[in-house]
Formats: structure tokens, sequence, C-alpha cells
């Protein structure tokens, strides 16, 4: 699920990049996850990204939401479960420190 949602693409974890982005539009290092972030505020962030920051470029792979009525569309099957499942990794991946 990392590697086909291709999220090296923008955020870098530890020394190692994905694809070449320019500063302005790198997302922050995944190596720091594990040691600055709580599991609750990166599943929140995954469910609605642009609920926690609007605006950001982070884009919601999982559910459509409208802030209007509330309505939310899942745009890939069982995504609270793959969520979930993206947030158990991040917590396993070494940390910086680690590396």
């Amino acid at each position: 699920l990392f590697e086909a949602l291709k999220c090296l693409k923008c955020h870098e974890f530890g020394k190692k990049g994905g694809e070449k982005v320019t500063a302005s539009e790198l997302a922050p290092n995944l190596a720091i996850a594990k040691t600055r972030l709580r599991s609750e505020w990166i599943f929140k962030w995954l469910y609605n990204p642009q609920k926690l920051q609007p605006g950001t470029k982070m884009p919601n792979y999982f559910l459509e939401i409208d802030e209007e009525d509330g309505e939310v569309m899942e745009l890939l099957p069982d995504p609270i479960y793959k969520i979930q499942l993206l947030v158990d990794y991040l917590r396993e991946m070494p940390s910086a420190k680690e590396k």
C-alpha cells in the first residue's frame, strides 16, 4: 500500500528520497514520524488532510468528504482498515535515530 500510493514520491525517509522534487514541494521526512507524531494524529491526517491543513498538497487517497454536508464517499475499499495499516507501518519503520 505504501508503495502503491507512491508515498516516497513526495516524502523522504532518512537520507534516501523518492523522485526528485524541489524543497518547496517536499513533504515531511517519514523517518521522524515514529518519534514526533502520535498514531491518532497520523490517522486523522490520512483520513482527511484538508481538514487539518486546508490547502495542503497531501491528497486524500481514501475518502472524498463533502465539507458542506459531511457526505463521505470511499475512494478505495476498506479505507479505515487501510489507513490503520499505513499508521501501523509508519510506526514500525525505523526512526532517524535507529537508521
